[in-house]
């Protein structure tokens, strides 16, 4: 008998070991990434706006004029605890074109991934309207097959990347850029309002404190109660 109740004591303890397992992800938190947005002053490559924005953009054939906003994020987190990835944008002209817009996102080890707006597989939405309807706030961790390493027009979900062998590096830098002004949708204009990256973090060390005291308390009224059973049965 006694055996009985020490494996369901057990028993016990274990479903609520495993409880607690499966609620931890529950207590890490969304955060949004802070950073500086900066841009290396090329005369080609010159949005306005810094340092706080809204940022104007443009791209041309002649002269050849591009913009990028350079946001060198503040916070350490992985390219895989990346949860939101999305833009507020109006497009002005040019719509999508040859890979422009997109999101630039620069890990510690040097190696990129950019995520398109526009529908894919061309990225090709010449009304400024109707693009600026389906692609401002977008999240494109959602997306489908917007996604490609570098520049190898290979593209597939933002998950499936995340996932892959970059997934534990660090995230140093998000580009916004603007560079398809030479296409069939001629010059492209698009002021970009704001620019968000969140991420899922870790709960803070006081957090762990608490659920490991949760889950000590658990072990204990589980001991208590077949310390109780086992008398009863006894008497």
């Amino acid at each position: 008998m006694n055996r009985i109740i020490r494996a369901s004591a057990r028993a016990s303890l274990l479903a609520a070991a495993l409880t607690f397992t499966a609620a931890l992800p529950a207590f890490a938190t969304v955060v949004t990434a802070t950073g500086t947005f900066i841009n290396d002053a090329d005369p080609t490559n010159m949005a306005t706006g810094f340092p706080n924005g809204p940022f104007d953009l443009t791209s041309a054939h002649s002269p050849t004029t591009d913009s990028y906003v350079d946001l060198v994020v503040s916070q350490t987190f992985s390219f895989n605890n990346i949860v939101g990835l999305s833009a507020n944008v109006t497009d002005i002209s040019g719509g999508a074109e040859l890979g422009s817009p997109r999101f630039a996102i620069v890990l510690a080890n040097g190696n990129f991934y950019s995520a398109y707006l526009g529908t894919p597989p061309n990225f090709n939405d010449s009304n400024p309207a109707a693009f600026t309807t389906a692609y401002s706030n977008f999240n494109f961790v959602n997306g489908t097959n917007d996604t490609g390493f570098e520049n190898t027009g290979t593209y597939k979900t933002f998950a499936s990347f995340q996932s892959g062998a970059d997934g534990s590096q660090l995230v140093t830098d998000v580009f916004f850029i603007l560079d398809g002004g030479f296409g069939a949708n001629g010059p492209q204009a698009l002021t970009l309002n704001s620019l968000s990256v969140q991420f899922l973090a870790a709960p803070e060390p006081a957090t762990w404190t608490m659920m490991a005291a949760a889950l000590g308390l658990l072990g204990f009224l589980v001991a208590r109660r077949r310390r109780g059973s086992a008398g009863a049965i006894a008497a």
